[in-house]
């Protein structure tokens, strides 16, 4: 992978306009320390997580969680739950600009509920979905 040259302004002219596009009001990148800040304007993040709180219902339910951030599309799969899937199955997908990411069923399972609400921007590990293990 080659490293970006952030001192040429092709470079910092196609970083912006890319960021623009994604709705990024705002960068700072300092090289010394290693930081980057984005800032995002507008609406806050859409996400509404129905999780229940209690430690010996999360110790006890299996949770699919977010393979990456993004916001959570859930135009792309049958909606009704539960609903049994396969390992390998889509479960949903992760918008991220224009790409849609999907999240898979690690092992057969049933989907028991979603987390989250539609279009909900979600992190790298949040939760995503209850599911009960099937043999």
């Amino acid at each position: 992978m080659s490293r970006l040259d952030f001192t040429d302004p092709a470079v910092l002219d196609a970083l912006a306009a890319a960021l623009t596009a994604a709705g990024v009001d705002g960068i700072e990148i300092t090289q010394s320390s290693r930081t980057l800040r984005l800032v995002v304007a507008g609406e806050p993040p859409r996400a509404t997580v129905h999780r229940d709180a209690s430690p010996a219902a999360a110790a006890a339910a299996d949770i699919v969680a977010a393979p990456m951030a993004g916001l959570l599309d859930l135009r792309t799969v049958p909606s009704d739950l539960p609903r049994t899937v396969r390992a390998g199955e889509i479960l949903a997908c992760l918008r991220v600009g224009p790409v849609l990411v999907p999240v898979r069923a690690m092992k057969a399972c049933t989907v028991m509920r979603c987390l989250c609400d539609a279009d909900a921007l979600v992190g790298f590990g949040d939760p995503l979905f209850d599911i009960k293990a099937r043999p």
